[in-house]
């Protein structure tokens, strides 16, 4: 079979563990990068008996789970404002732990929850077999790097069913913005009252699921939530700003990543609550360069961070 034919599918799931029997038509996305972690983790257990010669034994298939990763573009809300937000895309950052909120007109609000955490059913083609992932559940790191177009990983677990031969789904892929490149001319990026000469940043979601299968029930369930940010930037000076005074104080102070500058193609990430844990540093291009990694902390209400697509 051709590894580079692939057709995959998302929707939510309602209720969980329900197969949303996502089509072609209405759920298709552009996953870059696609690859299986496990196509079929198998959980085993085994008896060792005795015997008057090694290796007798017996292996059983306890359970079995799959996960998998893949890449998505960050983009705005589409156009018009608010509206156009791809429905698989919207469904990933559901299954990811976000409550989403379009308001037409105006933006797209993706914000991490920590009750009520929705579930979705990928169906991955490929070439002439079906894998299906039900209760999937996952986590998602948002990277922005020099001489790149910004994307979010996307790693995904869920249940594991039998490939089964079909006839591949016929795809209507969304209609995408087209992401922007990092850099100056799109790309600003504020730590505290400081704007920074920054080389990258990566804020993974921090978000972890756990497999279980016990009695009456087999599922994928959610355990924490600590997101962090990693920012790779110029050096300042003290005077603009005390980093290391910052580090010894952990400080809390206010990030901000505003990447895009075309109405309707704006994704801007706040924390109100980002305290630095870490430094370290290093030279590029004759420039001293920090990397500064970040806790980020819930707000009064409970909110890390929140994306809003313009």
């Amino acid at each position: 079979m051709n590894s580079e034919r692939k057709v995959i599918l998302f929707k939510v799931e309602s209720p969980a563990g329900t197969d949303a029997v996502p089509v072609g038509a209405t759920d298709a996305f552009q996953a870059i990068d696609f690859k299986w972690g496990n196509a079929g983790k198998a959980n085993t257990d085994e008896f060792k008996y005795s015997a008057p010669y090694y290796g007798s034994r017996d292996v059983f298939n306890v359970s079995m789970a799959r996960d998998c990763s893949f890449d998505v573009p960050v983009i705005g809300g589409g156009t018009p404002l608010g509206t156009n937000y791809p429905a698989a895309l919207l469904a990933l950052y559901r299954a990811c732990g976000h409550a989403a909120v379009e308001t037409a007109v105006t933006d797209v609000v993706f914000t991490p929850i920590s009750t009520a955490e929705e579930t979705g059913t990928m169906y991955a083609y490929e070439d002439g077999i079906l894998r299906k992932m039900l209760y999937s559940r996952g986590s998602m790191k948002w990277m922005w790097t020099e001489n790149k177009v910004p994307r979010c990983s996307v790693a995904l677990m869920g249940l594991y069913s039998t490939p089964t031969d079909v006839v591949m789904a016929t795809p209507t892929f969304p209609a995408l913005q087209k992401p922007v490149g990092f850099g100056k001319a799109n790309t600003v990026i504020t730590l505290g009252a400081l704007g920074l000469k920054c080389m990258s940043a990566e804020l993974d979601g921090g978000r972890t699921n756990a497999y279980r299968r016990l009695s009456g029930v087999e599922d994928i369930i959610p355990s924490d939530l600590k997101p962090t940010v990693t920012l790779k930037f110029e050096m300042p000076t003290v005077a603009q700003k005390a980093l290391y005074t910052e580090l010894e104080t952990t400080v809390e102070q206010a990030l901000s990543i505003v990447h895009g500058t075309v109405a309707g193609n704006i994704f801007t990430t706040a924390a109100s609550r980002a305290q630095l844990v870490d430094l370290s540093e290093d030279k590029d291009r004759t420039r001293i360069v920090v990397t500064a990694k970040l806790e980020l902390l819930p707000s009064a209400a409970g909110v890390p961070y929140t994306h809003k697509l313009t």
